[in-house]
């Protein structure tokens, strides 16, 4: 027993990171992508249309695009574990609040503007960058590792989502997430 105790805890701490890194890439990416799943019930309860439910997508990837750079000079000035650690809280808050949302307007504000901010401090480059600086050697590995959490976010977490909201509601299922 106190060989295997050794040999866990003489793991490089950078391995942790990576396992980290992948578990809050398959949330978070996981739960934009699903973003779909919930039109035509948005639809129907918001009594608007998807044309309109498309523009707070729209203003999403807008702002997930413009938020990207912001991280990456706030990584590059204070560090990942304190910019990650505010990206993360402000995406647990938003999607929490997600599951309160009575009209469209709520959704462009929650999710166009709040949680897709906070979701480009999760994106593929801040974490490739924050993981560049814990590896020299296997820094591809590690990298790749990570990143692969947001294909299995998309392919776990997306059906996931739709499951829960077939037996309960789309605010149950954004509340889990």
């Amino acid at each position: 027993m106190r060989t295997l105790y050794v040999k866990l805890t003489s793991a490089y701490f950078g391995w942790y990171v990576v396992a980290a890194l992948f578990f809050v890439s398959f949330l978070a990416v996981g739960g934009r992508q699903g973003f779909g799943v919930f039109v035509k019930t948005w639809e129907d309860e918001f009594a608007t249309s998807v044309s309109v439910i498309s523009v707070a997508a729209a203003i999403g990837w807008l702002v997930n695009g413009i938020s990207q750079p912001i991280y990456g000079s706030f990584i590059d000035r204070y560090g990942g574990q304190p910019v990650l650690l505010a990206a993360v809280v402000m995406l647990g808050a938003t999607t929490v609040a997600m599951s309160f949302m009575t009209n469209v307007y709520m959704l462009m504000f929650l999710y166009g503007f709040l949680a897709s901010f906070a979701s480009g401090g999760l994106a593929p480059a801040t974490v490739a960058s924050i993981l560049a600086r814990w590896f020299r050697i296997k820094r591809g590995l590690a990298i790749s590792i990570a990143l692969s959490g947001v294909s299995a976010g998309g392919m776990i977490v997306v059906p996931f989502m739709a499951y829960v909201m077939d037996y309960t509601s789309w605010q149950v299922s954004w509340a889990l997430i």
